[in-house]
């Protein structure tokens, strides 16, 4: 709603100046008109700084998964070198093999 403050008698010796109404404010044309450049800008960055937001999450997210490969090949390894590895019990065994045959060998 645009609402003139300059009446006719006026118009000729002074330009009408426009005002916005905004409930309980009134703002001039001129200042409405920054006011909403402004608003315009900050949504523009608003967006940017969403849009950026979105791509980190993105990466994050492809380099959480490349780490979830890397552990998951770490840890099947890591159980196939565990089932492969003597228990200690069959070190043990072994040890024991090994020098009844030092000492055959020795003593011969």
């Amino acid at each position: 709603m645009v609402i003139s403050c300059s009446t006719p008698a006026h118009q000729q010796a002074t330009p009408a100046v426009n005002f916005h109404y905004i409930s309980p404010v009134i703002i001039p044309t001129k200042n409405f008109d920054l006011l909403l450049k402004k608003i315009d800008e900050v949504n523009s960055r608003v967006e940017e700084v969403d849009s950026k937001v979105d791509e980190l999450r993105k990466e994050m997210s492809d380099g959480l998964r490349k780490v979830n490969d890397r552990l998951d090949k770490i840890g099947t390894s890591l159980a196939y070198l565990e089932d492969d590895a003597p228990t200690r019990d069959e070190f043990d065994s072994l040890e024991n093999r090994v020098e009844k045959l030092e000492n055959s060998t020795t003593a011969n």
